[in-house]
């Protein structure tokens, strides 16, 4: 199954379900879109549960995406990331990398420490 989101706005922050096999460019156009949404919506807050991806995602890939979170920001947006602990998307790169480039994400295995740090 290719890669997909589903999207469903919910009190105070967009939710953001990723499934399928991971694919660079189409993981671009779903944070190009979700990031539109945020702006749409009016909602600075964005919960992205990635637990249903397949597939290796590397380190360059990973840095690619967290670059182009950043650089196609509209304004700022607070973004969780919850996916599994075994993955590669279990280690910090992508958070730090986003970080260090003035995004504000969190990398989590936990949905309550995601919504607790987007305080929503």
């Amino acid at each position: 199954m290719p890669l997909e989101i589903q999207t469903e706005p919910r009190d105070g922050y967009l939710y953001v379900e990723a499934s399928g096999k991971f694919d660079y460019d189409k993981a671009q156009g779903c944070l190009e879109r979700t990031l539109a949404m945020c702006g749409e919506l009016g909602v600075t807050r964005m919960l992205v549960d990635i637990h249903g991806i397949e597939g290796p995602v590397g380190v360059m890939e990973r840095h690619g995406l967290a670059r182009f979170l950043v650089q196609n920001q509209k304004g700022p947006v607070r973004m969780a990331i919850v996916g599994p602990g075994d993955t590669a998307w279990s280690d910090p790169f992508f958070e730090d990398v986003a970080v260090n480039r003035g995004g504000i994400v969190k990398m989590t295995t936990e949905l309550n420490e995601a919504l607790e740090w987007l305080e929503v």
